[in-house]
């Protein structure tokens, strides 16, 4: 890559017509019009884009991706805000192996970059000065592809797994939730770790898996489940003494005082609040495995995680953790998003086609309980709008659709408060959140809604 080379290309191609189809480019601009009309310009030549206003978080995007065997194909990097350090960003990504030949084309104000940027620490395919004009960038962006032979579509095989700890390969977690996405994002978070993962819908179903395989390392216990919940399911688990030594870590959204102290009297031994972030789910699970190595009843003898690891637990002292107040959700409407997609690619490594299948099947489940929670409302029957909005609740949170979480939230109370007045009015918000979620995807990822329609 050459800093000192201005490239001028023929026209680019109409779009009907675009050879950028499947082209995947990460914007990273602080500006939000900026970014908004990048992405338009992209998605109408065909593009698939992630846009972020933070330069690291960009920069953590790119590595995810890269080492989840779906690179991007090229960046286009914002250099003229203070916010973003646009120039420092280029140094920290050409100083990563994986990155060091990834295409960039920064955006700037300075009509010649040259001079601002004689450091080869700094190389770049190309520079737009902004206002950036439709036809330079496109012109631009293919020009550099073709230069860097660095053109592909994405990848929807599933990419190789990454190489896990030898002590971490084999071990087997059985993961009992009822909520669909919620299971599939979970497990995705474990197996990318090197975990052998075992689902079950609900405590009926975990312990049918342990009556099949009572040698599971580790269980991760959803609380709220249909049939028999994840505190009746762990009583009987106790009660048996081949599983008494297997930990059991509570998921859930009920997080206070009293709660911990019922989590503690059933058996369990940690609690994660949801949605919980990869590494502190996975921190904590290695944390239970490496405190039981010494159960004689553990098949396998793990290998120290290292010198400084956190003391063997012991109950009844229950590790701490955030508590999230359920009660209480952000109340200023500004600090909700309709979908925060990139901190979604971050959770799933990267991996644009789970995604997009993720993104469909959040539709489907919003275009089917919705109605449902309309008519729960329309009939009083405030116990199953409770249940239906925490299933929504739940998923839309692991989404980050922030404003359907919040007003399921709304509603899941309203429904235990008994409370008519304020479902109603939680209900109208729901629906239009609903609206806001279904026009972006409409309005970014198209194809998504065609695929989330009933066959």
């Amino acid at each position: 890559m050459k800093n000192e080379t201005r490239h001028i290309a023929q026209p680019p191609l109409s779009p009907s017509n675009s050879s950028l189809q499947g082209v995947r480019i990460m914007v990273i601009d602080d500006n939000v019009t900026g970014r908004y009309t990048l992405q338009r310009t992209l998605q109408t030549y065909g593009c698939f884009s992630i846009e972020t206003a933070n330069g690291l978080q960009g920069l953590k995007l790119l590595g995810y991706a890269a080492k989840a065997g779906q690179p991007f194909d090229l960046l286009l990097l914002d250099t003229s805000s203070k916010s973003i350090m646009g120039l420092d960003i280029l140094k920290q990504i050409r100083q990563q192996d994986h990155l060091k030949t990834l295409p960039i084309i920064l955006l700037t104000s300075i009509p010649k970059l040259n001079k601002a940027t004689r450091e080869q620490a700094c190389s770049w395919s190309d520079y737009l000065t902004k206002p950036v004009k439709q036809s330079d960038l496109i012109t631009a962006i293919i020009t550099t592809l073709n230069q860097c032979k660095a053109y592909s579509t994405i990848d929807t095989a599933t990419p190789p797994p990454t190489e896990s700890p030898s002590w971490i390969t084999g071990l087997n977690i059985l993961l009992v939730e009822d909520n669909e996405i919620n299971s599939q994002m979970t497990a995705e978070i474990l197996q990318r770790t090197g975990y052998q993962v075992t689902t079950a819908e609900n405590g009926s179903q975990a312990l049918e898996q342990l009556e099949k395989n009572g040698a599971f390392d580790l269980i991760l216990m959803d609380i709220m489940m249909p049939g028999m919940n994840g505190i009746e399911a762990t009583k009987i688990i106790r009660k048996n003494p081949c599983w008494q030594k297997i930990p059991i870590i509570a998921l859930t959204s009920l997080a206070n005082n009293g709660d911990r102290g019922r989590f503690l009297a059933a058996g369990m031994d940690d609690y994660l609040c949801k949605t919980v972030l990869p590494e502190d789910m996975i921190a904590t699970i290695k944390r239970h495995l490496s405190a039981s190595v010494a159960a004689p009843s553990n098949r396998r003898k793990l290998k120290a995680l290292s010198t400084t690891a956190p003391l063997p637990f012991e109950k009844p002292h229950m590790v701490p953790h955030p508590i999230v107040q359920e009660s209480a959700p952000a109340s200023n409407s500004y600090q909700s998003l309709v979908f925060n997609h990139t901190a979604l690619l971050e959770q799933v490594g990267g991996r644009a086609s789970l995604l997009e299948e993720l993104i469909v099947k959040f539709l489907r489940q919003a275009e089917s309980q919705i109605p449902e929670i309309s008519a729960t409302v329309l009939a009083k029957n405030m116990k199953r709008l409770s249940h239906v909005a925490h299933s929504l609740k739940g998923s839309a949170a692991m989404m980050g659709a922030e404003r359907l979480k919040d007003a399921a939230h709304r509603l899941e109370m309203s429904g235990r408060e008994n409370s008519l007045n304020e479902a109603s009015a939680a209900l109208a918000d729901l629906i239009a959140a609903q609206k806001e979620f279904q026009y972006l995807i409409e309005t970014r990822w198209p194809h998504l809604c065609c695929e989330s329609q009933p066959a």
